[in-house]
């Protein structure tokens, strides 16, 4: 009799793990506290849907800097970077909240390196055009990891458009030693170059740009440029020919602007 009974219990036990089991495969979410959910929605790339979560979770629980991270990164996915900045802020400020000791129970802190965090904030100034505050957030990313080629190729464009070529190249440099393949690294540098009258670097790395991408037309804007400094037409005339391929518009006006600089081997036609 102790042996039926015995059995049964067991028979039962297996039943409600096989329950458990078809309910957490078939019942998406359920097991996972909103804010794990919103997170796993903005990697899944349901970015508009994982803000929503991430911030109901942020108001359930005030110490939660992880939540207010993540829902920066989904509004800089979303292209909505000054509210990716207010979101990056508030993550930081409430982490540097948490006390080292005797933090709540329910605290969660920035689960990122501060590195990442600084560089993400840096990108979204840089979209909105605050140079001074991307490279301000760069440099503390590159000092936190200097491996960082990304935040150097930023770091770089915002010099850039600082107005800074020089620095900029130096920044670009060091992306594209750290990562060969990086064509918006090649391009900025030879954008850089051509700034500062080095046009035979400007074509050389325009050139490997284009090899990584063969429909980049800013590849082929600035090899044209590049070849028109050095007063060779035939080149800048053959490079020119493929940019009106790829962007008229944009061979347009190149041919435009090498007419008005003609240089010593005339405009390029």
């Amino acid at each position: 009799m102790r042996r039926n009974r015995s059995f049964s219990v067991v028979i039962c036990l297996i039943f409600l793990g096989a329950a458990a089991v078809v309910v957490m495969v078939w019942w998406p979410g359920r097991g996972k506290s909103i804010y794990e959910q919103g997170i796993a929605e903005v990697r899944l790339g349901d970015l508009q849907k994982g803000e929503t979560t991430l911030k109901a979770a942020a108001a359930e629980n005030p110490y939660n800097a992880d939540a207010r991270y993540w829902i920066g990164v989904a509004r800089q996915g979303l292209g909505r970077h000054d509210e990716a900045v207010a979101a990056f802020d508030e993550a930081i400020s409430v982490d540097e909240g948490i006390p080292a000791t005797d933090a709540p129970e329910e605290a969660v802190p920035l689960r990122k390196e501060m590195a990442e965090i600084w560089s993400k904030r840096g990108l979204s100034h840089l979209a909105l055009g605050h140079y001074d505050a991307a490279i301000r957030d760069l440099t503390k990313a590159i000092a936190a990891s200097r491996n960082n080629g990304r935040a150097y190729c930023k770091r770089g464009i915002a010099y850039f458009h600082e107005g800074l070529p020089e620095i900029a190249r130096d920044d670009l440099l060091e992306a594209v030693l750290l990562d060969p393949t990086d064509a918006e690294a090649l391009l900025y540098h030879a954008r850089a170059s051509l700034d500062v009258g080095d046009s035979i670097r400007a074509i050389k790395d325009a050139r490997k740009a284009i090899r990584l991408r063969p429909d980049s037309a800013e590849g082929y804007e600035i090899v044209v440029l590049g070849y028109h400094a050095q007063s060779n037409r035939e080149a800048a005339t053959r490079y020119l020919d493929k940019l009106a391929e790829l962007d008229p518009d944009t061979a347009a006006q190149v041919k435009k602007k090498t007419a008005e600089s003609p240089g010593k081997g005339g405009p390029v036609r």
